[in-house]
């Protein structure tokens, strides 16, 4: 029996070589939204992008990796609460 913490890995592992199929741009995005947690202002800031472009990329990434994976496409994440 694989230990419980050995499910997580692989996950991550396979998580992560979907990402490396992605496009840099649509992965910096993806990023920057789902792993960072940024809103799409923050992340089109960071890149120097239209807010619009960023929404474009993260819809377009989440539809690709659910695709890679054979699932649904991976939710989005709770916004932080602003100041």
């Amino acid at each position: 029996m694989a230990a419980p913490d050995s499910h997580r890995i692989d996950d991550v592992d396979l998580v992560m070589r979907a990402l490396l199929k992605l496009r840099a741009p649509i992965r910096e995005a993806l990023l920057l939204v789902a792993g960072f947690e940024l809103s799409y202002e923050e992340a089109a800031c960071a890149l120097g992008i239209p807010v619009g472009t960023v929404a474009s990329r993260v819809a377009y990434g989440r539809r690709r990796l659910a695709n890679l994976r054979g699932a649904d496409p991976l939710p989005i994440a709770k916004r932080r609460p602003r100041p």
